[in-house]
Order: structure tokens, then sequence, then C-alpha cells
């Protein structure tokens, strides 16, 4: 009965977009079960207010504490993500990304963009291209998905950051993956990599969201 009733309150209050007074329902109901089946679906749900009233420092406890319950959170890490960003932490958004990324509940794709996301703030905004170039790296050997752009940036970071070995390495798998590009032509089409991957992604909406704005730079890049 009390599931129930929990259930009507909070539909009703998310029908009327009051969200201080689900915030308030979930806290309660948070206070009261310590089942991390329970528990983390309201932690998540609570970062989610508390972000959405402005509360940051709030939804990043929250936060903390449904990754204490579940470290591989996918929606969790992807919030943390865009919350960093927003905050413009970036050093904390590349830890956040590199969590998503080496999370075995993610998928593929996901994980990929996370990857993309990591080495384009390590690059961007915090100068950092050999760190960069680390990441792109795990792209080819971890998850096996470098494509001709993976390996060209690959190549430009190496040589900034004088490893020159591993700059003709990339400039060489990025030039055999050229030529297969050019022997398949335009017979399939070519497909906008970035929202492909995002609609290819599971799990919720606020997830594919953060990882938007973590990818976005990466988009960019390849469209100019």
């Amino acid at each position: 009965q009390r599931d129930i009733a929990y259930a009507r309150l909070h539909d009703l209050l998310a029908e009327r977009g009051d969200d201080a007074g689900l915030l308030d329902l979930v806290n309660a109901r948070s206070e009261v079960f310590d089942d991390p089946e329970i528990l983390a679906p309201l932690l998540y749900e609570q970062a989610r207010l508390f972000r959405g009233l402005g509360q940051v420092d709030e939804a990043l406890a929250s936060l903390d504490n449904l990754l204490l319950l579940e470290d591989e959170h996918v929606g969790g890490l992807a919030l943390q993500v865009e919350i960093h960003v927003q905050r413009e932490a970036f050093d904390d958004a590349v830890d956040s990304l590199r969590a998503l990324a080496s999370a075995k509940s993610a998928p593929m794709s996901q994980r990929r963009i996370a990857r993309l996301g990591a080495a384009e703030f390590l690059e961007k905004k915090l100068g950092d291209a050999a760190g960069a170039l680390a990441e792109l790296s795990l792209i080819e050997t971890e998850l096996k998905m470098a494509d001709r752009v993976v390996y060209e940036r690959m190549a430009s970071l190496a040589e900034r950051s004088g490893r020159l070995e591993d700059a003709a390495r990339a400039h060489v798998e990025a030039a055999a993956l050229g030529s297969g590009e050019d022997r398949a032509g335009d017979a399939v089409g070519a497909q906008p990599q970035g929202d492909g991957v995002l609609r290819d992604v599971d799990g919720d909406a606020h997830a594919r969201a953060s990882l938007r704005a973590a990818s976005r730079d990466s988009a960019e890049r390849r469209a100019s």
C-alpha cells in the first residue's frame, strides 16, 4: 500500500512539474530504504532533481552516494560529466569520462564517445596532448573502434608530443583506412558519426543528453 501511495503521489507531482515537492518526496523515501536496488534509482532521481533546481553541490553529493552503490551507473556518470563541464571543472570531467569509458555495462559506442570526450578536454581545455593521445589509443587497443579520423588525430597529437614513431604508425593506419573508404566510394553514403552513435546509445535520455555535450566538440571538429 505504501509503495502504491508513493507512486501515485510521485506521478501527481511530476505531472504538475513540482520538482521541489518531488525532491522532498524522494528525499524522504531515500532515508527509509538501504536496499541498493531501491536506493540507487532514488539517488539518481535525487541528483537530477537537485541539478534541475540549481543545487549543483547537492547533486554531486547524491551522485557520489550513487556511485558508491553502483560504480558503473551509466546515467550517473554521464550526469556527473555534464555537471563538471557546466562548472568548467575539466579535470573532474575527464575523470568521470574515463570511468564511463571503462564501464563494462555501457554500450561500446557510448564508451567510445566517452574516450573521445576525454581526449577533447585534455587537448583543448587542459593542454595535455600526451593525455589526449593516450585516450585515443585506448579506442584502438581496448575498444577496437579506431577509424581514420581517430588515427589522424593520434598522428597529430603524437607529433606534438615528440613521439614520431607513433605518429608515423598512425599516419600509415589512417592512410590504409582512407584507401578502403576510397574503394568503397559513395555506395553506402556517409553518416554523421556523432548523431549516429548517440542514437545507438542504450540507457536513458539524460545520459544521451549529457554525452552530447561532451562529444559536441568532437563532432564539430570532424565536420570542419
